[in-house]
C-alpha cells in the first residue's frame, strides 16, 4: 500500500477549492500590508478578501443589489 502523500493531498485540495490570483505590489508594499493585517489579527489573504467583500457589499447596497 503506497504511503499517503500529504503535500499532494493539500495541493489537490487547493486546486479543487480555490482560485489563485497573483497580485503585483510596489516593492516593499507587500511587507507593509502583511504587517498591517497581522497587527489586526488577520493574515494578509484574509485582510484582502475582507476588504474586497466589504467593498462589494457596500457597492451592491448603494446600487440596490442584494
Amino acid at each position: 500500500m503506497p504511503e499517503f502523500d500529504i503535500v499532494a493531498y493539500k495541493n489537490g485540495y487547493s486546486r479543487d477549492h480555490y482560485d489563485r490570483v497573483n497580485l503585483l505590489f510596489p516593492k516593499g508594499f507587500r511587507g507593509e500590508v502583511k504587517e498591517y493585517a497581522r497587527e489586526r489579527g488577520e493574515t494578509m489573504n484574509a485582510y484582502i478578501l475582507r476588504l474586497i467583500r466589504e467593498d462589494m457589499d457596500r457597492t451592491q447596497t448603494k446600487e440596490g443589489g442584494e
